[in-house]
């Protein structure tokens, strides 16, 4: 009888202990009858997701801050209602005409339809080689002799003037030239490069002309309009 208890409680200690081998499972407790499982295994934490919220936070944070710094400067903004300014025609002078260009003489050659003082319409910059600066000159007055000779001054927005020596004759092609001898010195201590110019009459004789600068390469097609007063 004895071992026959023997074996019986060595066959019931097997068998606890292989139901407790198939119960336990790694880093938990599988609960029989499909009660659940307790889990003691600590789970690891997903660093590239946390790090992704914190940075999706931090950009909210920043992006609040901005848009209460705008709605701030918005605030200070302070529109005035203007009434157009009213306009008496009665005082607004009527413009001179201008003289225009004598056709028949500028076909024929004749230096006369080019004498006195003209405004060449344009406005260009100039570029320092040395530091990049740049110049805008908004002013290019001309003035020419019976005998074609004649002087130039371009002035700039900032003041600066450059004065010097110009000559105007028609070419073969009847074209009326006008050539600096040399560099235009400005009163800077600077000089634009010496510049070409080729003037023809258009359907409404206005005197256009294209511009050529040697030395660059630089072109350019600008009016030249006699000024008010001049004959």
């Amino acid at each position: 009888m004895r071992v026959l208890f023997f074996l019986s409680l060595i066959c019931l200690v097997l068998f606890v202990a292989g139901s407790a081998a198939l119960a336990l499972r790694s880093c938990g407790v599988a609960l029989p009858f499909e009660i659940g499982r307790w889990s003691a295994c600590p789970v690891a934490p997903d660093h590239a997701s946390l790090k992704h919220l914190s940075r999706l936070r931090s950009e909210r944070e920043e992006m609040l801050t901005r848009i209460a710094v705008l709605e701030n400067d918005i605030g200070k903004i302070q529109c005035e209602a203007r009434a157009p300014e009213a306009r008496q025609a009665s005082r607004i002078p009527t413009p001179l005409p201008t003289p225009g260009i004598d056709r028949d003489a500028f076909e024929r050659g004749d230096l006369d339809a080019m004498t006195g003082c003209w405004q060449l319409m344009t406005e260009f910059e100039t570029e320092t080689v040395r530091t990049g600066e740049t110049t805008t000159y908004n002013r290019w007055h001309l003035c020419f002799e019976p005998d074609g000779g004649g002087s130039e001054i371009l002035t700039a927005t900032n003041g600066t003037t450059c004065e010097g020596e110009v000559s105007g004759s028609f070419s073969a092609a009847g074209l009326f030239e006008m050539e600096r001898p040399g560099n235009l010195r400005c009163s800077d201590g600077s000089y634009i490069f010496k510049t070409q110019a080729s003037c023809d009459l258009d359907g409404q004789g206005r005197a256009i002309c294209d511009l050529y600068q040697p030395q660059t390469g630089g072109r350019d097609r600008v009016e030249m309009r006699r000024e008010r007063g001049s004959p």
